[in-house]
């Protein structure tokens, strides 16, 4: 479709008075972008869809029905796009604090509480680590996974609980035998010698929530954990001894979010097209794109 089409432009200059008014400036930012997925499935044609068979069957048959009939819906799968296109990404600055809890090369493990607050990013980097340590993606079943690892020092367990808030049974007011027996082995863990390791991912509120909900009769070393964990948290402290470490992500800026989320936008290879395609008036040095991009 030509740009100079009377129709597109009074189409995109009423799209461009829509966006102004509800763009958001709360990081002086204005962002317009069209996403666009090429990829195997991208192409057409008989030729492509037979060529395509063997190793992708169902995307095959779908190319060749459409070929013949009025069925030109596309669906791509989840894997398709992680496959096809590269993601935006970058390293969460608390990443490296999780990940030297547990130095392959000695053994020399942490028990591990991540809290924030909801979104800050707990459970992508419990994803993180898993993938760190085993090299396969985290199951989490049920909001929970063990993994079990072979280190220089001994094997070494560690059981993850990606959601405290949904992982924990309350009885009466209580959280269950079986869940207060779990706290009290990463206890015995943060303050003893055992080879079992953990990482707990619960919101800021949700752990105190969590201690309050013990019985009466809970083990002292329970009581310990939670003087320990509530004081770290009330003092922006991260270390108790050597087993024991508490991230709270709400600590990170957002500003040093925010700044890396750009990075990772801007930085891609993509936006030479500023350089190779700047006859076309969307990459030109007038379009917002462009302005977004010298900033």
């Amino acid at each position: 479709m030509p740009v100079d089409d009377p129709i597109v432009e009074a189409a995109i200059d009423q799209r461009r008075k829509f966006f102004e008014a509800k763009r958001d400036h709360l990081y002086q930012i204005e962002i317009f972008y069209c996403i666009l997925l090429e990829g195997v499935r991208s192409k057409t044609g008989v030729g492509t869809a037979l060529a395509r068979l063997l190793r992708d069957s169902k995307g095959a048959i779908a190319e060749l029905k459409s070929q013949f009939t009025n069925d030109s819906m596309k669906a791509l799968l989840h894997t398709h796009i992680d496959r096809d296109l590269q993601r935006l990404s970058f390293d969460h600055p608390a990443r490296k604090l999780l990940l030297d809890c547990f130095p392959m090369s000695t053994g020399a493990f942490r028990n591990v509480v991540l809290t924030g607050t909801a979104g800050e990013g707990k459970t992508s980097l419990c994803f993180e680590l898993v993938k760190e340590l085993t090299g396969s993606r985290a199951k989490g079943t049920s909001g929970v996974e063990e993994i079990c690892l072979n280190t220089t020092a001994g094997p070494r367990k560690i059981t993850l609980i990606y959601d405290v808030t949904a992982w924990r049974t309350k009885t009466d007011g209580h959280i269950s035998n079986e869940d207060v027996a779990l706290l009290e082995r990463m206890a015995e863990s943060s303050f003893g010698t055992s080879e079992e390791f953990f990482v707990l991912a619960v919101n800021d509120g949700q752990m105190h929530e969590l201690f309050r909900a013990l019985p009466s009769n809970a083990p002292e070393s329970l009581r310990k954990l939670e003087k320990n964990l509530i004081g770290l948290h009330a003092r922006n402290e991260s270390d108790c001894g050597n087993r024991l470490r508490l991230v709270n992500l709400s600590m990170v800026p957002s500003e040093q979010i925010m700044g890396l989320c750009l990075t990772a936008i801007l930085d891609r290879p993509e936006w030479v097209c500023f350089q190779e395609e700047n006859e076309n008036p969307l990459f030109s040095e007038s379009s917002s794109l462009s302005r977004i991009t010298e900033r």
